[in-house]
């Protein structure tokens, strides 16, 4: 299709909106790969500058998360759970982050709060808990304000093969 512009202003402004766009998608563009290369390093100061760069992009905050969960030598529970919330927050249906979320909780022996993200991400993808390779709590305590008595018990059908505290 040839586009006939009768007036020189016509054309002036065909090619100002179209290097607008250019320059646009150019700067996106660019932020969002910087940001991907980031995210792909191992050091804590990229991955908090990738999500600086792309702080909608959940993915960046869940590899955050698993610095600040999994790092031997700088490892805070407390900054991968806010690392995590903001994940989920960003993307609720993201299975890894709300399992992520679970763990650390876990690990810090808050196992209402884990329990509720491990259900979160059931909820999220049904399969995960089997066809993943993941393994999810198939029960939990029914009353979680029990959890305070210093008792604890199997929960059976639980395929982590976990202690709740009852």
């Amino acid at each position: 299709m040839i586009l006939r512009l009768s007036s020189s202003a016509q054309r002036g402004a065909l090619v100002l909106g179209a290097s607008f766009a250019a320059v646009f998608l150019s700067y996106f563009g660019i932020r969002n790969a910087r940001a991907d290369h980031f995210a792909g390093l191992p050091t804590r100061q990229a991955l908090e500058r990738a999500t600086e760069l792309e702080p909608g992009d959940a993915r960046n905050w869940y590899l955050l998360g698993r610095y600040w969960q999994f790092n031997l030598e700088d490892s805070d529970a407390q900054k991968a759970i806010g690392a995590y919330k903001t994940a989920v927050s960003v993307d609720p249906r993201s299975t890894v982050s709300w399992l992520g979320l679970g763990s650390v909780y876990e690990s810090v022996g808050d196992f209402a709060h884990a329990g509720e993200a491990f259900l979160q991400a059931k909820k999220v993808y049904p399969l995960s808990g089997t066809s993943s390779g993941t393994k999810l709590p198939t029960a939990i305590p029914a009353s979680p304000s029990r959890s305070g008595t210093g008792s604890s018990q199997f929960i059976p059908g639980c395929r982590c093969g976990m202690f709740f505290p009852l």
